[in-house]
Order: structure tokens, then C-alpha cells, then sequence
């Protein structure tokens, strides 16, 4: 009885414990949906208040409203993802054809202006079209480009490769700096805490979870290797819907 009793009990707090996970997710979904609605007025309000003459002190702060809100703005998106990834759908993508170089160029544009001064190469190698959904692409290069600026040895360039092949392209980045444990690795693309932290302190977050999930959703791969020379994540996709 007490073997049957315990089992039962387990069962039971499985259940429960199941139950409260999916709650947990639904109220997050919400939240997230809800959040969005204050942010739509900020957003809208920091481009009204744009159009009126701004002192010099008055338009830094009115740079760093908007920069924040955007960031809240995909924070709230990545939540959402990451909900319908551990429920099993999956990523919402929209493929079209794309030119991987100058995508790649505009992403790590965007991020030097968002960085104090980050060295960043950018390798072109080879040519032509490429299908993909270009916005997801963008997420997965803002997540691997920080993740390797936060954990690469200071002063040493970040090295970023669009490679065009045949009937795949990939994206590499590469770091210099300490090599991840063997038994870490696993963990890594795991959503919230991936075994990393930052100089800080901070986890790196969902960032490397999205990248898996970004290259799953377009059919595609994620290898890392680590070792005295740096860290080097590829990401190879299918270079047309149809490979």
C-alpha cells in the first residue's frame, strides 16, 4: 500500500505541478500580449514629442525612451517564441529571398551603433540568393554577435562569416577567448539559463535558445566548438525552400 499510495502521490504532484506550468505560460502569454498595448502609446508618443524642436539633453533622452522601448517591444516577442517553442509549435517564419551579405552588414551595423565601439569583421564568401525569413535572421545574428562580444576576450575582433555555398549557406561567429567546458555545452542552447554568465554576472538568457530555434524553423543546423583558440557557433541553412 505504501509503494501504491507513493506512486499516486507522485503522480499526483506531477499533475499539479504540470498544471501550474501551463498556467504559468498562459499568464505569461497574456502579460505579454497586454504589455504591448502600453508600449504601442510610448512608441507613439517618444515620435509626437520627436517633431517638436528638442534641446541637445532633451533629444539623448528622448533616444534612450525610444532604444528602450524597442528592446521591451522584443523582449516581448522572444517571450511569446519562446512559449510556442516549449509547447511544440514552433517559430512563426515568413521565408523570401534574401542577400545574406548585405543582411549580415546591416545587422552588425546596427549592433556597432549600439555598442560602445565592438570590433567587428564581416567575411563575404561566395554569391547569389538565399531563402529565408530575413527578420528572423537578424534575431539570430543580434543574439550570436552578443553572446560572443559578451563572452570574448576584450579588444579582440568578433568575427562574422555569410558563407553562399551550393545548396546551403551558413553563418559563422566567431570569439576569442576561454573555451566552454565540454560538459557545458548541452546546456547552452537551453531557454533562460544556459550555463554562461556574463562579465557581470548576468545569464546570457534565451538568446542561443532562439538561435536553435530560429535554424530548426528554417530546416536548418546549430554546431558549436570550443577550444584554445575561441568559440565558433555555424548555423547552416537549406539555401532554397525547396533543399
Amino acid at each position: 500500500m505504501g509503494a501504491g499510495q507513493s506512486t499516486g502521490d507522485d503522480a499526483s504532484t506531477q499533475g499539479a505541478r504540470g498544471e501550474h506550468a501551463l498556467t504559468a505560460q498562459h499568464l505569461c502569454m497574456l502579460l505579454g500580449h497586454d504589455l504591448r498595448n502600453p508600449l504601442a502609446a510610448i512608441d507613439l508618443a517618444t515620435h509626437l514629442i520627436a517633431r517638436g524642436p528638442l534641446e541637445p539633453s532633451q533629444a539623448s533622452a528622448l533616444a534612450h525612451i525610444v532604444s528602450a522601448t524597442q528592446r521591451a517591444q522584443e523582449l516581448i516577442s522572444e517571450l511569446i517564441d519562446c512559449i510556442d517553442s516549449t509547447r511544440g509549435r514552433g517559430l512563426a517564419i515568413h521565408k523570401q529571398s534574401v542577400t545574406l551579405h548585405a543582411l549580415v552588414a546591416d545587422a552588425l551595423a546596427a549592433r556597432s551603433r549600439g555598442s560602445p565601439a565592438p570590433v567587428l569583421e564581416h567575411d563575404r564568401i561566395g554569391e547569389g540568393a538565399c531563402t529565408a525569413d530575413p527578420a528572423r535572421l537578424a534575431q539570430l545574428l543580434d543574439h550570436l554577435v552578443g553572446n560572443a562580444l559578451a563572452h570574448g576576450a576584450p579588444q579582440r575582433p568578433v568575427i562574422v562569416a555569410s558563407i553562399i555555398e551550393a545548396s546551403c549557406f551558413r553563418i559563422v561567429v566567431h570569439n576569442e577567448g576561454p573555451m566552454v567546458p565540454t560538459e557545458r555545452m548541452p546546456a547552452l542552447f537551453e531557454p533562460v539559463s544556459n550555463g554562461r554568465t556574463t562579465p557581470s554576472g548576468r545569464s546570457v538568457g534565451l538568446g542561443l535558445f532562439f538561435v536553435r530555434q530560429i535554424a530548426h524553423a528554417h530546416d536548418g543546423e546549430v554546431h558549436l566548438r570550443s577550444d584554445a583558440s575561441g568559440t565558433t557557433v555555424t548555423v547552416r541553412f537549406p539555401r532554397t525552400a525547396d533543399a
